[in-house]
């Protein structure tokens, strides 16, 4: 099965929701000394499903901000854009990339 098949997108739609409604209300610590890497993928998830697209409009908002929100909590965030979106990023050739990236920021991490 694939994520575009109808048991997929709503088993999928289902676990959105139960995530919303867990994170509903809940404000995370600010986190002063941590370095932190975001792989933000740059292109929208398409999902031809309406659970999903309800579901993922109530994070669009977030989604859509450069630093997906977690400036706020993590001063010292290092954001690397790829030209893919939240599936296709951990596909060759962007993943190939994105663990380049990572590695690099990991061992510059441990230098400091």
């Amino acid at each position: 099965s694939s994520i575009t098949d109808p048991t997929s997108l709503s088993i999928l739609s289902e676990l959105m929701l139960i995530e919303y409604k867990l994170f509903d209300g809940f404000k995370p610590s600010r986190l002063n000394q941590t370095s932190a890497f975001l792989a933000k993928a740059t292109h929208p998830l398409e999902v031809n499903h309406p659970a999903v697209n309800q579901t993922l409009s109530r994070y669009r908002k977030i989604l859509n901000q450069p630093d997906g929100g977690y400036s706020d909590y993590l001063p010292d965030l290092t954001i690397h854009p790829y030209p893919a979106n939240h599936m296709s990023i951990m596909k060759p050739p962007v993943l190939n990339q994105l663990a380049n990236d990572l590695s690099h920021f990991l061992m510059d991490s441990s230098i400091e």
